[in-house]
């Protein structure tokens, strides 16, 4: 607490008003008025004492050197100068008799006293102080008792006199400096609650700032647990997704059926992840299919139609033809074709690539806002996987096709055609159903041969196959390669009519179709067709390939180009 009060002591004497200038100012206005009372009696022809002029004027230099630089003056070597030319000024004048000079003086002595005990920080020690004081009172004293011997006073008198006088002194010395004392005292109190205050201000302004520190503590230690609950969820998602990849993985592999493997895709994904929409677009020609195949899965609220199936596929289709990405976490109501379907909040596309092929697209839909913002990687891995299984899924395919399809036409081949006019047979027995079957030759296939090689031959046997085909896929029967030029088309429950027509309609279609040749030339080719149907014409479904066969040469013995429906007048005449 000492140090504290004495720190205050010392800076409040500033704030007072106390410093050294204002009573070096004072000091040196008072010693200006006596040297120019001085100055006044001179000119005005009075006596002067010059010892008191040239005291005066000593004293006004040495105020006059104080106030240019008071702080720095004021030190013990120029202290003692001016305490000692004070001495002398004032035994002087005492002596001197002059009564204004006497007041000046006083004034001045008294300012002086003012200074030492209160302004000078130097003289904090009450006892200095009044020792001091006590000698600026000696040149009074020595004035009063010089004067009082002078005048002829008794010893005794004079002796009780001086005493009375230093008592005066003394006790008037006391009083000044006890005021001073008390004033210090009570301003020592004020500037000890002063200093607590700013104490407090100051320790309430560290424990904000504690309060802070373990405020901002508290805050980063809840961003960490955001942070580690965020990390602790991303971890149970990646074992999740890791999970889900093996489970697809799993069912990937267990199928080598490519229609099978894009709907295990589709739904696995949207029910495992709570998806509303995911889709696969395979392009044509690719992997081995010729032509596009599409799967998707969707939430039971979405009504699925021909033209929820249109519309999901003319979105997906643009994706999958350019190879390009779509990621869309906060979908803009009406923004997509999709919307008149669902509203997804989130959508996806990725490209499907076999190394820098690009196989078709997915898509998958969420109803929530940024659903695929951090977890793309996971639907890459799986596409990469679905692709692996595809290209396994098409190589066996295209095994199987090795088996069962002519490798110049891609058609079936005679040993699948025998097995599938089998399965028609069974089932057109077991369900009462009808079947139809034409079977039909190229004509003049030799002269083509001959006439523009063989390689324009297989030209068009792969023109003659592939509208026999499309004919037959559009009208949901099959098309397969007999032998050399002969062909057969067969259809379940179609009718002998429905046959013939169809047969009529294929006829013409390949007439009407050129070839060219290497040189520009357009080459025609014609067929002749025989048809045999159960049960109209054959009470057996394993009889219809002989029947037509039958029929077929009857149209070419009866001018080619043309369609012959098996009787038993065809057949007697044939034989």
């Amino acid at each position: 607490m000492g140090s504290i009060c004495t720190g205050g002591y010392m800076e409040n004497r500033k704030k007072f008003g106390r410093d050294i200038v204002r009573w070096a100012k004072l000091n040196w206005t008072l010693s200006l008025i006596l040297l120019l009372y001085y100055v006044f009696l001179k000119i005005s022809e009075n006596s002067v004492d010059k010892i008191s002029f040239y005291v005066a004027l000593g004293l006004f230099v040495v105020d006059s050197v104080f106030m240019l630089k008071p702080a720095k003056n004021w030190n013990e070597a120029f202290k003692f100068i001016r305490i000692l030319v004070i001495f002398v000024n004032s035994f002087q004048i005492s002596y001197g008799r002059d009564y204004y000079a006497f007041i000046i003086m006083g004034a001045y002595m008294l300012l002086n006293t003012c200074e030492i005990l209160v302004v000078v920080n130097y003289y904090t020690d009450a006892y200095m102080r009044l020792y001091l004081f006590i000698m600026l009172l000696i040149p009074s004293e020595v004035v009063t008792i010089f004067r009082m011997v002078s005048a002829d006073y008794q010893p005794n008198e004079i002796l009780g006199m001086g005493i009375g006088v230093f008592v005066v002194h003394y006790v008037a010395a006391n009083l000044m400096n006890f005021s001073v004392d008390e004033i210090d005292v009570a301003e020592n109190n004020y500037l000890y609650q002063e200093r607590r205050a700013e104490i407090s201000e100051k320790n309430n302004i560290l424990l904000e700032r504690a309060q802070d520190r373990v405020k901002e503590a508290n805050e980063d230690l809840a961003r960490q647990a955001i942070r580690l609950e965020s990390a602790y969820k991303k971890i149970n998602v990646s074992n999740s997704e890791m999970s889900l990849q093996n489970d697809i993985l799993q069912k990937l592999v267990s199928s080598l059926d490519m229609e099978a493997l894009l709907s295990v895709m589709v739904s696995t994904l949207r029910n495992e992840l709570g998806l509303m929409c995911c889709a696969i677009y395979i392009l044509p020609d690719t992997a081995g299919n010729d032509m596009s195949m599409f799967s998707v899965s969707m939430t039971e609220e979405i009504a699925f139609d021909m033209k929820a199936q249109r519309i999901i596929t003319d979105f997906i289709r643009p994706f999958a033809m350019e190879g390009s990405t779509l990621i869309d976490n906060n979908v803009e109501k009406g923004k997509y074709v999709l919307s008149d379907l669902f509203t997804p909040f989130s959508i996806m596309v990725l490209p499907i690539k076999r190394k820098d092929d690009v196989m078709g697209s997915m898509l998958v839909a969420s109803g929530n806002i940024d659903a695929f913002n951090d977890n793309s990687m996971f639907y890459e891995n799986v596409v990469s996987q679905f692709v692996v299984a595809f290209e396994n899924a098409s190589l066996y395919a295209r095994m199987q096709d090795m088996a069962v399809k002519d490798p110049l036409t891609g058609i079936f081949n005679r040993g699948k055609l025998n097995v599938m006019i089998d399965s028609y047979g069974r089932r057109a027995i077991a369900e009462k159903k009808k079947v139809v079957a034409f079977l039909f030759d190229i004509d003049h296939f030799k002269n083509v041969n001959d006439t523009y090689g063989h390689l324009f031959g297989d030209k068009v046997i792969k023109m003659v196959s592939e509208k026999a085909n499309h004919l037959a896929r559009d009208n949901g029967g099959i098309a397969a390669r007999y032998g050399g030029e002969e062909f057969v088309v067969a259809f379940l429950d179609k009718s002998l009519e429905e046959g013939v027509e169809l047969a009529e309609k294929l006829r013409k279609i390949i007439s009407e179709t050129a070839c060219i040749c290497d040189d520009g030339r357009r080459v025609f080719v014609q067929i002749s067709v025989g048809v045999a149907a159960y049960p109209e014409t054959a009470d057996d479904p394993n009889l219809l390939l002989n029947r037509a066969d039958v029929a077929m040469y009857y149209s070419k013995q009866h001018g080619r180009n043309r369609v012959t429906v098996d009787s038993e007048k065809v057949r007697k005449e044939v034989n």
